[in-house]
């Protein structure tokens, strides 16, 4: 699954790109935004896979470059350090920024064809981001901030409102975060959800048993539930890669 933000003001283009987009793929979800509030909390409730901005963003104020801000914001979280960015503009000086400052994929300059905007759309979805090698993500426990190596992590359940990350070399247990909680920090291109209380990294899977519906995994011949509902998403994730 592949998700887009465009973040728009002009609400007629912003529906125009979000149906050619949508005819690209099936498994392609888009998300809208017309502030820059409204892209902040998209962009850090969700994984956003490619960025399509409006540097202008409020046509009424003199020199607005809110989405511009907005780009400068995402690109200082790790998770968007190198997610692309396209932007749609009609001003000059805010592009060069844009290129040299902040790494865009690409632009569309106004007026802009639907055809224009779904060929790039479409360059940017085959981009693969480079992913941090061993990710490390933050994790509260009794008012103490524990660093943890994603890439150690073998597995991680809840159980009784405990998260236990299970590690190459230890267990670690965390009273009060959800799954949910955990995947808005890792990378969910490396670590897969197989049940409703269950996340596995992909790194450490030996195999999978559709029919047993059960995750082995690389260390202590340890095998894992797949959940009944979540069967066949197991399967496409491991059949697509």
């Amino acid at each position: 699954m592949k998700n887009i933000l465009i973040v728009e003001d002009n609400r007629k283009t912003l529906n125009a790109l979000t149906q050619a987009i949508s005819k690209i793929e099936k498994n392609i979800v888009v998300y809208k935004a017309e502030t820059y509030e409204e892209a902040c909390a998209v962009a850090f409730s969700k994984r956003i896979d490619v960025f399509v901005i409006d540097i202008i963003l409020t046509t009424e104020k003199p020199g607005d470059v809110s989405g511009i801000r907005f780009a400068d914001l995402a690109r200082k979280h790790d998770r968007y350090m190198f997610t692309p960015i396209i932007f749609i503009t009609a001003l000059t000086d805010p592009q060069l920024y844009a290129y040299k400052e902040l790494h865009s994929f690409g632009y569309l300059e106004k007026p802009f064809s639907m055809k224009q905007a779904v060929e790039l759309i479409e360059q940017s979805l085959k981009y693969q981001a480079p992913q941090e090698e061993n990710q490390i993500i933050y994790l509260r426990k009794e008012g103490i901030l524990f660093a943890v190596h994603s890439q150690k992590i073998l597995y991680a359940e809840v159980k009784n409102h405990i998260l236990i990350l299970h590690m190459e070399d230890e267990i670690l247990e965390m009273p009060y975060i959800t799954i949910k909680q955990l995947l808005k920090q890792v990378n969910q291109e490396v670590f897969l959800q197989c049940s409703r209380s269950t996340v596995v990294n992909k790194m450490h899977v030996k195999y999978i048993d559709i029919v047993n519906r059960y995750i082995g995994i690389d260390q202590d011949d340890i095998r894992i539930e797949i959940g009944p509902s979540y069967k066949k998403a197991v399967y496409q994730e491991f059949m697509d890669d």
